[in-house]
């Protein structure tokens, strides 16, 4: 990968966790145990004690509601 697209993804990032305070507490939590610390929802789902359904739907929301944030600018 070249270095313009390394900084590409990490001004991503940084702005993807700016939006990511917005997101409910639970939404926020699926989110980086997924996205930072790399668990798959059925790990996440053990470790929280929920669904994998429940993950999915929040990884859903919080998704969402980055996008929609990140496009509002």
């Amino acid at each position: 990968m070249s270095w313009k697209k390394k900084m590409k993804m990490i001004f991503y990032w940084i702005k993807s966790a700016r939006k990511l305070t917005i997101c409910p507490p639970k939404c926020r939590e699926v989110f980086i145990l997924s996205k930072v610390d790399g668990l798959k929802y059925k790990e996440i789902a053990e470790q929280l004690n929920i669904s994998t359904k429940t993950i999915e739907n929040h990884m859903t929301k919080a998704l969402r509601i980055i996008r929609e944030a990140m496009l509002k600018k």
